[in-house]
Protein backbone atom coordinates (compact mmCIF):
# COMPACT_ATOMS: atom_id res chain seq x y z
CA UNK A 1 0.00 0.00 0.00
CA UNK A 2 2.95 2.27 -0.54
CA UNK A 3 0.61 4.15 -3.31
CA UNK A 4 -2.57 4.78 -1.05
CA UNK A 5 0.76 5.72 1.88
CA UNK A 6 1.95 8.79 -1.08
CA UNK A 7 -1.75 9.72 -1.18
CA UNK A 8 -2.36 9.95 2.05
CA UNK A 9 0.64 12.10 3.44
CA UNK A 10 -0.26 14.32 0.25
CA UNK A 11 -3.67 14.92 1.94
CA UNK A 12 -2.26 15.03 5.42
CA UNK A 13 0.26 17.69 4.07
CA UNK A 14 -2.33 19.84 1.87
CA UNK A 15 -4.98 19.36 5.14
CA UNK A 16 -2.13 21.03 7.42
CA UNK A 17 -1.91 24.10 5.34
CA UNK A 18 -4.99 24.85 4.71
CA UNK A 19 -6.16 24.25 8.01
CA UNK A 20 -2.88 26.96 9.31
CA UNK A 21 -4.65 29.38 6.83
CA UNK A 22 -8.12 29.19 8.20
CA UNK A 23 -6.23 29.71 11.56
CA UNK A 24 -4.46 32.30 10.47
CA UNK A 25 -7.28 34.39 9.30
CA UNK A 26 -9.58 33.00 12.12
CA UNK A 27 -6.95 35.12 14.38
CA UNK A 28 -7.14 38.07 12.36
CA UNK A 29 -10.80 38.34 12.84
CA UNK A 30 -11.21 37.62 16.57
CA UNK A 31 -8.75 40.39 16.51
CA UNK A 32 -10.58 42.97 14.52
CA UNK A 33 -13.34 42.13 16.11
CA UNK A 34 -11.91 43.42 19.76
CA UNK A 35 -11.25 46.59 18.29
CA UNK A 36 -14.43 47.25 16.88
CA UNK A 37 -15.76 46.18 20.00
CA UNK A 38 -12.92 48.64 21.58
CA UNK A 39 -13.44 51.75 19.25
CA UNK A 40 -16.84 51.99 18.27
CA UNK A 41 -18.56 49.57 21.06
CA UNK A 42 -20.45 47.23 18.56
CA UNK A 43 -19.96 43.58 18.89
CA UNK A 44 -19.54 41.39 15.67
CA UNK A 45 -20.27 38.00 16.22
CA UNK A 46 -16.84 35.90 15.07
CA UNK A 47 -18.39 32.55 16.40
CA UNK A 48 -17.07 31.36 12.74
CA UNK A 49 -13.71 31.97 13.65
CA UNK A 50 -13.51 30.53 16.98
CA UNK A 51 -14.60 27.21 15.62
CA UNK A 52 -12.47 27.54 12.81
CA UNK A 53 -9.03 28.45 15.41
CA UNK A 54 -10.14 25.04 17.16
CA UNK A 55 -11.06 22.88 13.87
CA UNK A 56 -7.87 24.20 12.45
CA UNK A 57 -5.74 22.86 15.56
CA UNK A 58 -7.16 19.69 16.52
CA UNK A 59 -6.67 18.88 12.54
CA UNK A 60 -2.98 19.95 12.86
CA UNK A 61 -2.19 18.08 16.44
CA UNK A 62 -4.55 14.96 14.90
CA UNK A 63 -2.35 14.27 12.01
CA UNK A 64 1.01 15.41 13.92
CA UNK A 65 0.53 12.51 16.56
CA UNK A 66 -0.98 10.35 13.19
CA UNK A 67 2.56 11.30 11.79
CA UNK A 68 4.44 10.88 14.93
CA UNK A 69 2.90 7.35 15.71
CA UNK A 70 4.67 6.71 12.22
CA UNK A 71 7.77 7.40 12.85
CA UNK A 72 7.65 5.36 15.81
CA UNK A 73 6.43 2.00 13.83
CA UNK A 74 2.96 2.49 15.97
CA UNK A 75 0.91 3.51 13.51
CA UNK A 76 -2.71 4.59 13.13
CA UNK A 77 -5.35 1.41 12.04
CA UNK A 78 -7.33 2.57 9.37
CA UNK A 79 -10.56 1.91 10.77
CA UNK A 80 -9.83 4.62 13.26
CA UNK A 81 -8.05 6.71 10.67
CA UNK A 82 -11.75 6.52 8.74
CA UNK A 83 -13.29 7.73 11.71
CA UNK A 84 -10.94 10.14 13.38
CA UNK A 85 -9.09 11.57 10.79
CA UNK A 86 -11.59 11.73 7.84
CA UNK A 87 -15.52 11.57 8.94
CA UNK A 88 -15.37 13.56 11.91
CA UNK A 89 -13.09 16.19 10.44
CA UNK A 90 -14.50 16.67 7.33
CA UNK A 91 -17.92 17.07 9.21
CA UNK A 92 -16.48 20.01 11.81
CA UNK A 93 -14.86 21.69 8.48
CA UNK A 94 -18.30 21.35 6.79
CA UNK A 95 -19.68 23.24 9.97
CA UNK A 96 -17.01 26.43 9.33
CA UNK A 97 -18.02 26.05 5.57
CA UNK A 98 -21.47 26.90 6.67
CA UNK A 99 -20.80 29.49 9.84
CA UNK A 100 -18.52 31.23 7.90
CA UNK A 101 -20.54 31.53 4.85
CA UNK A 102 -23.88 32.57 6.89
CA UNK A 103 -21.03 35.71 8.22
CA UNK A 104 -19.74 36.77 5.01
CA UNK A 105 -23.16 37.21 3.45
CA UNK A 106 -23.91 39.40 6.65
CA UNK A 107 -25.20 42.76 5.35
CA UNK A 108 -24.69 44.52 8.39
CA UNK A 109 -21.07 43.95 8.79
CA UNK A 110 -20.12 43.59 4.95
CA UNK A 111 -21.72 47.12 4.29
CA UNK A 112 -20.43 48.49 7.11
CA UNK A 113 -17.96 51.54 6.67
CA UNK A 114 -15.59 50.53 9.14
CA UNK A 115 -12.80 48.62 7.96
CA UNK A 116 -12.24 46.40 10.15
CA UNK A 117 -15.68 44.84 10.26
CA UNK A 118 -15.04 45.33 6.14
CA UNK A 119 -11.86 42.58 6.56
CA UNK A 120 -14.20 40.53 9.15
CA UNK A 121 -16.42 40.01 6.33
CA UNK A 122 -13.74 39.84 2.98
CA UNK A 123 -11.64 37.16 5.74
CA UNK A 124 -15.07 34.82 6.52
CA UNK A 125 -15.66 34.55 2.08
CA UNK A 126 -12.03 33.29 2.40
CA UNK A 127 -12.17 30.95 5.16
CA UNK A 128 -15.53 29.59 3.29
CA UNK A 129 -13.39 28.40 0.54
CA UNK A 130 -10.46 27.20 2.27
CA UNK A 131 -12.36 25.21 5.10
CA UNK A 132 -14.65 23.99 1.50
CA UNK A 133 -11.41 22.67 -0.30
CA UNK A 134 -10.40 20.75 3.13
CA UNK A 135 -13.94 19.14 3.48
CA UNK A 136 -12.87 17.75 0.01
CA UNK A 137 -9.40 16.67 0.90
CA UNK A 138 -10.81 14.47 3.61
CA UNK A 139 -13.80 13.13 1.84
CA UNK A 140 -11.60 12.21 -1.04
CA UNK A 141 -8.92 10.29 1.68
CA UNK A 142 -12.51 8.85 3.83
CA UNK A 143 -14.17 7.55 0.46
CA UNK A 144 -10.23 6.23 -1.33
CA UNK A 145 -9.99 4.42 2.33
CA UNK A 146 -12.75 3.07 2.36
CA UNK A 147 -12.74 1.69 -0.99
CA UNK A 148 -9.38 0.28 -0.48
CA UNK A 149 -10.23 -1.37 2.35
CA UNK A 150 -13.65 -2.98 1.28
CA UNK A 151 -12.03 -4.28 -1.59
CA UNK A 152 -9.19 -5.88 0.82
CA UNK A 153 -12.41 -7.29 2.51
CA UNK A 154 -13.72 -9.08 -0.61
CA UNK A 155 -10.76 -10.56 -1.65
CA UNK A 156 -10.53 -12.18 2.18
CA UNK A 157 -7.88 -9.87 3.01
CA UNK A 158 -9.63 -7.65 5.66
CA UNK A 159 -7.30 -4.45 6.62
CA UNK A 160 -9.45 -3.12 9.21
CA UNK A 161 -7.17 -2.73 12.39
CA UNK A 162 -4.07 -2.64 9.51
CA UNK A 163 -2.07 0.43 9.41
CA UNK A 164 -2.23 2.21 5.98
CA UNK A 165 1.45 1.67 6.01
CA UNK A 166 2.07 -1.58 7.95
CA UNK A 167 5.44 -2.58 9.23
CA UNK A 168 7.33 -5.80 8.83
CA UNK A 169 4.80 -7.54 11.56
CA UNK A 170 1.49 -6.29 10.15
CA UNK A 171 3.41 -7.90 6.33
CA UNK A 172 4.03 -11.08 8.01
CA UNK A 173 0.17 -11.25 9.44
CA UNK A 174 -1.36 -10.01 6.00
CA UNK A 175 1.22 -12.35 3.93
CA UNK A 176 -0.75 -15.26 6.26
CA UNK A 177 -4.42 -14.05 5.48
CA UNK A 178 -3.13 -14.11 1.42
CA UNK A 179 -1.93 -17.14 1.17
CA UNK A 180 -4.15 -20.49 0.38
CA UNK A 181 -4.23 -23.86 -0.02
CA UNK A 182 -3.70 -24.69 -3.99
CA UNK A 183 -0.83 -21.86 -4.85
CA UNK A 184 2.79 -22.17 -5.85
CA UNK A 185 5.02 -22.57 -3.18
CA UNK A 186 7.93 -19.98 -4.16
CA UNK A 187 11.11 -22.32 -3.82
CA UNK A 188 15.21 -21.26 -3.91
CA UNK A 189 17.28 -22.77 -6.05
CA UNK A 190 20.75 -23.65 -5.02
CA UNK A 191 23.21 -26.90 -4.11
CA UNK A 192 20.88 -29.32 -2.00
CA UNK A 193 17.40 -27.38 -2.47
CA UNK A 194 14.66 -29.51 -1.86
CA UNK A 195 11.94 -29.14 -4.95
CA UNK A 196 8.29 -28.39 -3.73
CA UNK A 197 5.59 -29.18 -5.72
CA UNK A 198 2.57 -27.27 -5.90
CA UNK A 199 0.45 -27.61 -2.68
CA UNK A 200 -2.74 -30.32 -3.03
Amino acid sequence: MSGLYTYRLCSFVLALGLGMGVVTLSVVSVNSRAIVVVEDGEDVDVLHARVGIAAGLSTAISIMIMLLRDSCHRPISIIFELVDAAAVYAAAWTVVVVMAAAESSDVTVCNSTNSYEQSICSDAGVIVGLSALLVVVLSLYLLVLLFVACTGAMHGTPIWTCPVRPDSRHRRSLGDLESKPGEQVEVKEGPGAPRVSPNA
